[in-house]
């Protein structure tokens, strides 16, 4: 998994789940198989290119990651 799709699902799952859940990213990321790294992959492709879910990637491009280190 590159860094791009990594930062990726680290905003999706911050915006998509509860703070009080966010500790739980490094044990759901690490359980990810081939296949769904596949998938994620088009999904994120498809929202950068503005096609589906637009209105998504243009909040979760805007989290700061830098805020959430605790989370790695």
């Amino acid at each position: 998994m590159d860094k791009e799709l990594y930062d990726w699902l680290k905003r999706e799952f911050i915006y998509s789940n509860l703070p009080k859940y966010h500790k739980l990213f490094k044990v759901w990321v690490s359980n990810i198989n081939k296949d769904q790294i596949d998938g994620f992959t088009k999904q994120m492709a498809i929202q950068k290119e503005k096609l589906i879910g637009s209105e998504r990637w243009g909040i979760i491009s805007q989290i700061n990651l830098s805020k959430y280190k605790n989370m790695d």
